[in-house]
């Protein structure tokens, strides 16, 4: 404990996680906000099905990151298994950036979308596959229990959802070709064929921007799956991610790919026998004068 002489120099705060009513409001307004019942002029901003499941996405948010900080522990081997309330923006943060009417035309659509953010937020952090079997058959009690099993709404095929997949559009003025749109949309029928072919020709256009690092990489279905979480995570305002696993396994190539298409600045710090804190800073100020 912190001696009570050292402490009466501090203002102590204790403030607590709030409780299920307030989280509830606080993103209830949030859902209400970017799922309004109509707008200005009056008109249904968002069919009813959509409009009625929009509604409930604060409950099974909830839900889900309930069970998942009961039975998902932290352990030594699993120190990282610590969710908080960060982990419930983040699940509505992607949620909101899916265009609404463009892209959200049905509630099954809508489900899929945020059963892929919950995913990408819970399950990503878990290591073994045991975990991750748990976490499906989570989700899936929680649709059931929550919505119903008549209309079959937990039964739905996985979705994935990324912002990539449309091509440029040339400048109908100057004839140039303008940086491709970027909607967060699902690959369409999960179909990898598509998404295959549309990162095999962004990978052939970085290499040759970037013949010193080019890469060539064998886009298997786990090398998909892995790409399109670390895109996300690029997309993501203030996201971050370790990635773990033996060398040579991809990590910074995929990286390095997704960083292209996302149009972001790649750093990279090379350590050498010799290196000190005074470098790590050295290395940090041009990160600093980059950000602003």
């Amino acid at each position: 404990d912190i001696p009570n002489r050292a402490k009466r120099h501090f203002h102590v705060m204790n403030v607590p996680l709030p409780g299920a009513a307030s989280i509830a409001q606080i993103f209830g307004s949030m859902v209400r906000v970017h799922f309004p019942d109509q707008h200005a002029d009056g008109e249904a901003a968002v069919g009813e099905e959509v409009l009625t499941l929009s509604r409930r996405l604060v409950e099974l948010t909830i839900a889900v990151w309930d069970a998942v900080k009961t039975k998902m522990l932290p352990t030594p081997s699993k120190f990282h298994y610590i969710f908080n309330l960060r982990d419930l923006s983040r699940v509505f943060q992607g949620v909101f950036t899916c265009p609404m009417g463009e892209v959200i035309q049905s509630e099954a659509t809508l489900l899929q979308l945020w059963r892929h953010e919950a995913t990408r937020v819970f399950q990503d952090r878990l290591i073994d596959d045991a975990d991750k079997a748990w976490f499906d058959t989570c989700m899936e009690k929680v649709i059931e229990d929550r919505l119903g099993a008549a209309k079959g709404l937990h039964k739905l095929p996985k979705a994935y959802f990324v912002d990539f997949l449309r091509p440029a559009e040339e400048d109908p003025e100057t004839g140039e070709e303008m940086p491709p749109p970027k909607v967060y949309e699902p690959v369409p029928d999960a179909n990898f064929a598509v998404l295959r072919q549309v990162i095999g020709g962004y990978m052939e256009r970085f290499k040759e921007v970037n013949k010193l690092h080019a890469v060539d990489l064998v886009l298997f279905d786990d090398a998909l799956l892995h790409f399109m979480r670390i895109s996300r995570i690029i997309r993501t305002p203030r996201g971050s991610a370790l990635l773990v696993g033996v060398g040579g396994s991809g990590k910074q190539s995929l990286t390095r790919l997704a960083s292209f298409i996302a149009e972001s600045t790649i750093a990279q710090i090379t350590l050498t026998k010799t290196y000190s804190i005074t470098n790590l800073l050295d290395d940090f100020k041009p990160m600093y004068r980059t950000a602003g």
